[in-house]
């Protein structure tokens, strides 16, 4: 009962979160839809997991939901410094660095795979490499500093290549060679095959599905700007292509774990990652002993970060691992399965109950809604950040993604990010004229902003 009321709301907020944005990129959109699918995955899987919702884990997950979109809506951003102009355009003048980023890709993934085959020896067979790789993650030998910036270095530059790519797709280009842009986009796809070989090394799915999100993010709003049609037309084409490009990960997705010689099939992979989690956090809930944390759940990365350099160094930490740790499901109906995923909830309500759901949930809405604004203006740097960091909230049925990446880490990417724009399209201001016939007839295409 309670689940079929949860999924029939979701539907209706879904619906009223698109109509208002006319966005499928909107945070409460993103949140409403993700919520909606993993409630429909624990329906399809009502009788394997002797589903039985309680009050409790209803409200807190209304009050979470609640408390998100009132934050998105309150994240106040100032008026853009853009204006339309009638004949005047700022621009910059742009030499994109295709060959360096390229050599740049191959050299990190290079060193990135000698220190890996260092680290856990050489083995012939790939699946048997890939799974030493993945069991030496989850020992932490692999936790050395330089080691991890190799692949961050590679990610970001992936990151930027698509976003040229995007460039490139989109602009109307006449004066250039077939080759000279054949050349470009072999460039581009190098970058990123470097990037996908790296993924596959690495076996850690959460970098692939962050990295498909950013390319569909991205996509979605280079399409979206097309002004030569309506936003509810551009909406519609949408769909088909987002549809087929969620089956291309699905697919990669599960391709992955065969890799890495898990044993789950295909339907059993989707309902863990997609659906156990809000099930997981429901069981978790009905049992809490009401020892609540206090914080060092939510925040353990940043506390670790702080112990560091001596500071809380009296704090005990969480261990993501053990803490809550697997739940095994014993069906009535003899289904047994184990997962280890609670939604981003979880660790929430075991800091501070519901009252911390609500705060959390607010601040992330709050923080990811500014960001949504800024990406709506014509400084495209935004647009890389809102693509690349968004995925926090497609997570917010599986794990946490925002609070528990506040480490170095974050840090590091966000540098890498800034220092491969400024290298690619940061070249010296030019100022265009337009005649004033043209720049009328162009009125409303050119967004004028300082930079």
């Amino acid at each position: 009962m309670w689940l079929l009321i949860l999924i029939i709301i979701f539907i209706i907020s879904s619906l009223i979160c698109y109509e208002r944005n006319k966005s499928f990129l909107s945070p409460t959109f993103l949140f409403s839809i993700m919520m909606l699918f993993s409630l429909v995955l624990m329906a399809l899987n009502y009788r394997n997991w002797d589903v039985e919702l309680s009050l409790n884990f209803v409200i807190i997950i209304l009050v979470g939901f609640l408390a998100f979109i009132l934050g998105s809506n309150l994240s106040f951003a100032k008026k853009h410094n853009y204006f339309y102009a009638n004949n005047v355009i700022i621009s910059r003048k742009i030499k994109y660095p295709y060959r360096l980023f390229a050599i740049i890709s191959l050299v990190a993934f290079a060193i990135y795979l000698v220190l890996t085959i260092r680290q856990v020896g050489f083995e012939p067979s790939i699946s048997g490499f890939l799974r030493k790789v993945y069991n030496a993650q989850i020992d932490l030998t692999s936790n050395d500093f330089i080691y991890n910036q190799f692949g961050k270095i590679i990610v970001a530059v992936s990151y930027i290549s698509v976003f040229q790519f995007y460039n490139l797709l989109f602009k109307k280009v006449n004066k250039q060679s077939k080759s000279k842009r054949i050349s470009k986009y072999l460039y581009l796809f190098f970058c990123l095959l470097i990037a996908v070989l790296y993924i596959i090394i690495a076996t850690d799915r959460n970098v692939l599905l962050r990295f498909f999100i950013y390319i569909t993010a991205l996509w979605i709003i280079f399409f979206t700007r097309n002004r030569h049609h309506s936003r509810s037309y551009l909406n519609r084409k949408l769909l088909g292509y987002v549809f087929l490009l969620g089956i291309v990960f699905v697919l990669a997705f599960y391709i992955a774990g065969k890799i890495k010689q898990y044993q789950s099939n295909f339907s059993t992979m989707i309902s863990i990652y997609g659906g156990s989690g809000l099930q997981d956090f429901n069981l978790f809930v009905n049992n809490f002993d009401g020892n609540y944390l206090m914080g060092r759940n939510t925040f353990s990365a940043l506390i670790s970060l702080l112990q560091r350099f001596g500071i809380m160094k009296n704090v005990e930490l969480v261990d993501a691992i053990t803490y809550p740790g697997f739940i095994t499901y014993n069906a009535t109906n003899g289904y047994v399965f184990s997962s280890n995923i609670y939604s981003a909830y979880q660790p929430f309500y075991s800091d501070f109950g519901i009252f911390g759901v609500a705060i959390f949930l607010f601040v992330q809405g709050l923080v990811l809604g500014k960001l949504y604004r800024l990406c709506k203006s014509n400084n495209k740097f935004y647009w890389i950040l809102y693509a690349a960091f968004i995925y926090s909230v497609f997570y917010i049925p599986i794990l946490d993604q925002f609070y528990s990446r506040m480490h170095l880490g974050l840090i590091y990417e966000i540098f890498y990010l800034c220092l491969f724009y400024v290298i690619a399209f940061r070249g010296p201001k030019k100022i265009i004229i337009l005649p004033k016939k043209e720049a009328i007839k162009e009125r409303g295409v050119y967004l004028i902003w300082k930079v």
